[in-house]
Parts: C-alpha cells; structure tokens; sequence
C-alpha cells in the first residue's frame, strides 16, 4: 500500500473516563509514537512506552490504538505523533532479489519523514505570506523571551512590568484609580498646583509678593528682565559673570530714539560663555567685553571689528541666544534713512556668510542707508524683509545698489541666492540697481526697485543668469514716486567675465512701468519666459529683443503707453502669446521664426528681411486708434485668422506682385522664396513649358496663366518671343 494520508498526530482533550485512545497513521515501530500529555497549566509531560502508555497496530496501514494506564483526566490534552529518525536503514544489492514490499517501506518511511518535517513548520513561528512585514504568533503565547538590547527588541513581560514600575516610582502618585488631568497650557500659565476639597486637582494663583510669586515671575521667559537689562552695547564693556551668566539686552544704541519709529532696536538675550575666544567679537551675535567703544557712530565700524581689543588672544564672551533668522538690527544699524549704516551691513553680511549651512538673514522695516553695499554671491544666502515697500536698502554712492557677482571673487557660477520682500534704492548715478553676473539656480520674489540713472540705469540687470526665478519684480511709477528713474527695467544680456548668455530664466508677473526707455531689453539671452505682468507707459519700448537673443516666450502679458513700439523683435523663435499691446509689435529685419499667437493688439509690423513669422488667431485695430492695422514686408510670413476689430472681419493679408527678369530661353525660374507664391505668365511665343520638383519634371505644354509653386519648385520656360512674367507671393493667408 500507499501513504495515503497526511495525518501524522492525534489530538485529544480528556473526559476522566476514556483511556484508549485511536491513531490513524501507520508507525513501523513502537517507538515511533511519541506521547505528550498537556496540562491545564500547559506544563507538558512526554510519557514512556510501555510504562506512560503502550501502543498496538504497529506497521498496520489503518493505525492502532494508545493506552493509558489510567484515564485521561478532564480538561488535560494528549497528542500521539509519529517521530522517525532521520536514516535509511534498507538496504539493496545490485542485481538482486526484487523485494516490493521492501522498497514501498523504503519510500513510506521517506514520505513519513518528510510529513514529519512539514508538521514540524505548522509549529514554527510564521509568516503569513513572502510578502508580508510580520510573523503571526495566532494568539499563542511567546515564552522564554530574553530581555531587550536593541531599540527594536521585542519587550518580555518581566522587563516592561520593570519599567513600568521604575517610571512610577518616580512619580508623585494617588491611591485613587483616578484623577482628573491639569488645566491647558494657558490655564496653567504664572500659577500654582493645588487641590480643592474633594482633591481634584486645581491651579492657584500666588499671593502678590509672596515668595512664590517672586519665583513664578522670574522662572517666566522675561524672567531675567526682572533683574535689571543693559542699555546698550557699550554696557557690556568690562562686564564679565560667571559662564552661563544671562542679561537681557534692551538695545543696541542707547535711548528710545533708534530707529524712526522710536523703538530700540537690536536687543535680546545674552549667554556668557567664559572659554568663547574673544577674537569671536563681532558687535551683533558675540561681543568681548574687552573691546572698547564710545557709543558713537562714527566708530562703529571699528567697534564691529573688534578693533582696540585689550585682551586678543583671551577667553570669554557674550554670545546671543537666538532660535530666529539673522537679525540686520543685532550689528547697529539706525534704519532711520539718514545715518550710513555701511559697516553694520557688512558685518551682517560677513556673520552669514561665516556660518556652514543656514545663511538666513532678516531685514526688518526701515530705510537702511549705506554708501556702498557688500557683494552678496555666496551660495545660500537668504535675505528676507518685511516687504517690498517696508525695508529698504538705500544705496547713496555705489554704481551698484546691489551686487551679487560672482566675478569678482573669481566664481565661474554662484548658487541659491534668495532675496525677497525688499526694496532696493538707488540715487541719480546708480548704473544699477540690482546687479547680477555669473549666478544660477537663484530666486527674488517681491522685489522693488527706484531711483538710477535715467539715461543709462538699469533695475535689475542679468548677465549670465541661468535657470533662475524671478517673482513679482517691481519696478512702477504706479507704486511710488521716483525723482529718478532708470532707462531701463530688466535687462537680460551677457556676462562680460565669462562672455555668457542669461538663459533658462522665469519671471512671474514682473511689473516695469514708466522706466525711461525700455522696461524690459534682451540683448543676448536664450529661453527665458515671461508670465504675467506688464510692460507699460516707458519711454521708448516695452521689449526690445537683439539678434543674439532666442527661443523667448512672453505669455499673457500686457503692453500699453510705450510711444514707439509695445515689442520690438530683432531675435530668433521669439514666441508672443495671448499678449495685448496697445501701440505696435514691429519684427525687425534680424527677427527669425517669431510666433505670434492670440491676443489683441493694435498694430502689427514685419520689416523688410523679417523671416518665416508666424502670426495667427489674434486681432488687431483693437484699440482703434487709427494707425493699427497690419503691414507685412518681411519674406514668407504666415498670417492665419487675423480678425480686424474695426472691419468686423477676418483679413486677408497680400503682398504686391513684382516683376520677374525673363533670361534667355531656356529661361529657369526657382522658388527661392522658402514660401508659396503664384507665377503668372503673359503673352510672348512660349515653345514649351517645363515644371521641375526636385528630380520630378512634367511638361505643361505652352499655355501661358498662373501657376502654383511650393518652395524649392522650378519652371523652365522655352520661347521663339519672350513672355511677361510676374511672381505673387501667396503666404499662408486663410481662416
């Protein structure tokens, strides 16, 4: 016989009263059964043959039985299992008897074998499935666990009772299974722990001027305060406590007259720290008490340097206590407009760009003057104002109100240089506001700019500039007032260190308004994108784009009150999209590819060498102010669905016929055009007309009239007299 069952154990719950108890599996010897008795504590217990038990129907393939020599006790458990050992003990020759009931005990025993093997996995600690993050346990128990090493250590019973228990002896306990949880945060706040008469927990007030109070008020985060604050910095001269010593500072200049607004201005907390070099000194975030100043301003400057330290190679210094962006106030500026704050800039600047990760510097409002402003390009650094129109720095002297130039520290490119919610202020021979060479990755959000040189200023100049964002940049007649306003807006062009185009840039709602000649001008730059915004009401020129600028695209932007042309393309595959312009877009004789596409717009002009335009679904004579329209001299515009909102209808724009030269017969004529055109062909004695397309020729006979050709066709024409012949160019001219 076979195998032919999987079972390879019984399991049994007692009675009291049965003692007998059935298998269904064959064993081939009586010490293949193994007995286990469980009981209900689960203590278990493996009985002997033929004293815990004896079993019959050994070999049989149906089973036997096993017998207790008493009977099982109610509520204990019994499993009968088959336990082979692991050997191969037939043994076969070579060209010997065919025993068969040999070999099918052979292969029984090594079937049973591998049964016995899969039993023992129904016993193991699994996995649900190959995928799955856990071993199901089945709500079986796990004993024998050893304690906990690692982090992700399973936990015995033993080891969390211990913690459990460690932790509450620490804690200030009540006999109650209960209590009610403290009041919230705020409730909390300034008071004391008590307990009403039914002993809920409770906060109290303390008695004014009583002890406690004294403590709960100086344990507050002023506490210190309390305790009396230095005026100013020149108060920390010779002040020297023990380390972690605190003092509030109350400004940074003495008296309340700092700033414009009255206010005092660089304060905060102060940690003596007695093993901080004193070389460390930089007047806003580590002050030496050792350095000497007279509180004036005129010796700033020196101060922030430490300059006159008494003891240069010595220990101790106050250090801020700060968890806040870096404040511009904490180096001794006045803000109020008037007063150079040119050195505490500096050492603003210098203290972040000392630190290794975050250069995040904060500018609150005030108008922050300064003969001449620090080079900003060094990768990370972060400025912040309190907006546009609130902080600004106010440059009296510089050429540059404003530098990031990685050139002049010998930078191929500098990265991630963020300014926002700021404005920068020029004067009358600032050549630019906001100058930018040799930098990448770098974002301005909410940045405004006034006051440069009216012939030859710019706002905000981009030599090569790459991959860089700018966000609502200001530069408006409309938002304020400018006794000086510079010739230009934006100005994309290339980095004379490095002889680089500006490309890849993105401006979002840039607003350039009444700037004296061109509010935003592209003299070499590729692939930038203008979204949003205006360029209006300047001098001259909305945009002006020069040859070597390409692929540029202005998107739904908005262009009015600029006198000579709302866009002047000299570049290649400039790209215009659903824009309006008020005056004219004039595609100059360098302009390659331009895409005009939707929009209204008053008047559209190609010039003469203006090639392959593309204008399509927009309209012109929108605004009605009798010179709109369209004229086209450039060579193979398309012009699709151009809607003239005067006539009412879809326009046909069409190109003079011009007279053809004719040569001696056999007389050639090519489309060099690049463009459709029609070839008309009058009188004359024609003997026979060929038409050529690349290696193709066909013979049109000897009529004269129109003919059609695609660019690159040719006609070559035979005659006894010779014909009038003109071209027409056709465009693509439909709706």
């Amino acid at each position: 016989m076979t195998v032919s069952t999987e079972i390879n154990h019984e399991e049994y719950v007692g009675n009291g009263v049965t003692s007998v108890f059935p298998y269904r599996f064959r064993i081939l010897k009586a010490s293949n059964m193994v007995v286990v008795s469980i009981a209900p504590n689960g203590t278990e217990t493996t009985l002997i043959l033929n004293t815990g038990f004896t079993v019959s129907g050994v070999g049989s393939y149906a089973g036997g039985n096993v017998t207790l020599p008493n009977p099982l006790p109610e509520g204990w458990g019994l499993t009968l299992t088959r336990v082979l050992p692991a050997i191969q003990e037939t043994d076969l020759r070579n060209q010997g008897t065919f025993f068969a009931e040999t070999h099918e005990d052979a292969f029984d025993y090594l079937t049973m074998l591998i049964q016995q093997v899969g039993s023992w996995f129904t016993l193991a600690l699994r996995k649900p499935t190959f995928l799955s993050k856990f071993y199901d346990a089945k709500k079986n128990r796990i004993a024998n666990l050893a304690d906990p090493v690692s982090a992700q250590d399973a936990v015995t019973k033993g080891y969390a009772d211990s913690v459990v228990q460690l932790n509450l002896n620490k804690t200030l306990r009540v006999p109650e299974s209960f209590i009610e949880e403290l009041p919230d945060k705020t409730s909390r706040s300034g008071k004391l722990l008590a307990f009403n008469d039914q002993g809920r927990p409770i906060v109290v007030l303390p008695e004014s001027g009583s002890a406690a109070d004294v403590l709960v008020t100086l344990a507050s985060i002023s506490g210190y305060s309390y305790l009396g604050e230095l005026q100013s910095v020149a108060d920390f001269i010779g002040f020297v406590k023990q380390d972690g010593a605190r003092v509030n500072l109350k400004s940074w200049h003495k008296g309340w007259a700092a700033t414009a607004e009255g206010k005092p201005v660089g304060g905060g907390s102060f940690i003596y720290r007695a093993n901080v070099p004193k070389a460390k000194h930089n007047g806003g975030t580590h002050i030496s008490p050792t350095v000497p100043w007279d509180g004036l301003q005129s010796s700033i400057a020196a101060y922030l340097t430490g300059a006159g330290e008494t003891d240069p190679t010595g220990l101790g210094c106050w250090v801020r206590d700060y968890q806040c962006k870096v404040n511009l106030t904490w180096f001794g500026t006045r803000g109020d407009g008037a007063t150079d704050d040119v050195a505490s800039i500096q050492a603003f600047r210098d203290y972040l760009v000392s630190q290794p990760k975050k250069k995040k510097g904060y500018i609150p409002a005030g108008v922050y003057s300064h003969s001449s402003g620090p080079n900003w390009a060094v990768k990370g650094i972060h400025l912040v104002g309190d907006g546009k129109h609130n902080t600004i720095l106010k440059c009296t002297t510089s050429t540059r109100a404003f530098n990031i130039d990685a050139s002049e520290y010998g930078q191929a490119v500098v990265y991630d240089v963020v300014v926002e919610n700021l404005c920068i202020e020029g004067h009358v021979t600032c050549q630019n506001l906001l100058y930018v060479e040799n930098t990448s990755h770098i974002t301005m959000r909410n940045v405004n700019s006034r006051e440069a040189n009216p012939l030859t200023g710019t706002a905000l100049k981009l030599l090569f500039t790459v991959a860089s964002v700018f966000e609502n940049f200001t530069c408006s007649i409309n938002e304020q007032a400018m006794v000086s306003r510079p010739y230009y807006g934006i100005h994309l062009g290339v980095s004379p260190s490095r002889n680089l185009k500006s490309t890849c840039n993105q401006f979002k709602n840039p607003i350039i308004e009444g700037v004296m000649g061109s509010g935003i001008r592209l003299t070499s730059a590729d692939l930038n994108t203008f979204i949003g915004g205006t360029s209006e009401a300047n001098g001259q020129y909305g945009v002006t784009l020069d040859a070597g600028s390409r692929m540029n695209t202005f998107k739904g932007m908005g262009f009015e009150s600029n006198p000579t042309a709302d866009i002047l393309d000299g570049g290649t595959n400039t790209v215009i999209k659903q824009c309006y312009t008020g005056t004219a877009i004039i595609l100059l004789n360098t302009s390659k590819r331009a895409q005009i596409s939707g929009g209204l717009h008053e008047r559209i002009e190609t010039q003469t060498g203006c090639d392959s335009a593309e204008i399509s679904n927009l309209t012109i004579n929108y605004f009605k102010k009798g010179n709109g329209g369209y004229v086209d001299n450039g060579f193979a515009t398309a012009w699709v669905r151009i809607w003239d909102e005067i006539l009412q209808a879809y326009v046909y724009p069409k190109k003079p016929r011009t007279a053809i030269t004719v040569g001696a017969t056999p007389f050639t004529y090519s489309n060099d055009s690049r463009g459709f055109e029609s070839v008309l062909m009058v009188g004359g004695n024609v003997t026979q007309i060929l038409f050529k397309r690349d290696a193709d020729t066909a013979n049109m006979g000897t009529s004269s009239g129109q003919i059609f050709l695609a660019p690159g066709d040719q006609l070559v024409i035979s005659y006894s007299t010779a014909p009038a012949m003109s071209r027409i160019p056709m465009g693509e001219n439909h709706t």
